[in-house]
């Protein structure tokens, strides 16, 4: 029974490493790759990432308890009655696996919501958007065709812009920077293209 137990166990907990290891992608919608991937400076990308770096957390541990799971198998000495399958190690097995899969799932929303907020708490401290990094680039309005110089944040906020700029351009930084333009350059975030 007690071998039956560890390896129905450790093969469980493979397949339970495994889901928390790829649930962070399969759950991401194709709406979401687009807010990752479009230059917005008013999203966020703090909640998706957090989602993602708890269930790989939780995946990796799971990971590690199959691993030890089937080295205590591997070195628990045989008997000829192990060859066979015990039903209530199988059910035992399935059963505690259950009840861990279903923490498992509280235990990755709980520590989600833990990195979010540890990251929210350093993207609002008072010296953060001068500690940030930030990137200069060209972004031609689909529109009208004219070229702006907009500073932002990599984390996603926008520090500053100037334009519309006239050829030829200078380079990025070059430019006096202000913030007379950051909310229509927000509103208009859609139309704006990276040159």
């Amino acid at each position: 029974m007690v071998r039956t137990f560890i390896q129905v166990t450790a093969l469980l907990h493979t397949f339970i490493s495994a889901f928390f290891l790829i649930k962070g992608i399969i759950e991401m919608k194709s709406k979401d790759i687009a807010e990752l991937s479009r230059p917005n400076w008013d999203s966020n990308p703090a909640r998706n990432l957090t989602k993602q770096k708890a269930d790989t957390v939780v995946g990796f541990v799971f990971l590690m308890l199959s691993f030890s799971l089937s080295l205590a198998n591997l070195l628990w000495p045989m008997r000829w009655s192990d060859f066979g399958i015990n039903s209530y190690g199988l059910i035992i097995a399935v059963l505690i696996c259950i009840v861990l899969f279903l923490g498992a799932y509280k235990a990755s929303n709980i520590l989600q919501q833990h990195y979010y907020h540890q990251v929210e708490n350093i993207l609002n401290e008072p010296n953060a958007i001068t500690e940030q990094p930030t990137s200069k680039n060209f972004h031609r309005h689909s529109d009208t065709g004219e070229i702006y110089a907009i500073e932002n944040l990599c984390s996603g906020g926008i520090v500053g812009s100037v334009g519309p700029l006239s050829e030829p351009l200078k380079k990025p930084n070059e430019y006096e920077y202000n913030t007379e333009l950051n909310d229509w350059i927000t509103s208009e975030s859609g139309k704006l293209i990276l040159v």
